[in-house]
């Protein structure tokens, strides 16, 4: 889904490519306000599923709005082009 609730949850599928199972321990998704956005950043991790997606359960935030999620292979050194999610 592109959108849950503030109180988190939500199983979310990302799919990308060259998601390796060996860098299933530091895979990491990052949800942060964008411009307009009232909540708060807010980390959760995220589990492998296939070289072309991962899961991740949206966090409980504040204040809710519009956020980037983004996706890290590394433990958040480097991370993904950002994706809209909603919070309600």
């Amino acid at each position: 889904p592109r959108l849950g609730p503030t109180a988190g949850g939500s199983q979310l599928t990302v799919q990308g490519s060259n998601f390796l199972a060996d860098d299933a321990a530091s895979l990491v998704c990052r949800f942060r306000p964008l411009l307009g956005g009232q909540g708060q950043a807010a980390m959760a991790n995220a589990t492998y599923v296939s070289p072309s997606a991962i899961t991740c359960a949206s966090p409980e935030v504040r204040g809710g709005g519009l956020m980037g999620l983004s996706v890290s292979v590394n433990g958040g050194h480097d991370w993904s082009n950002e994706v809209q999610y909603q919070y309600y």
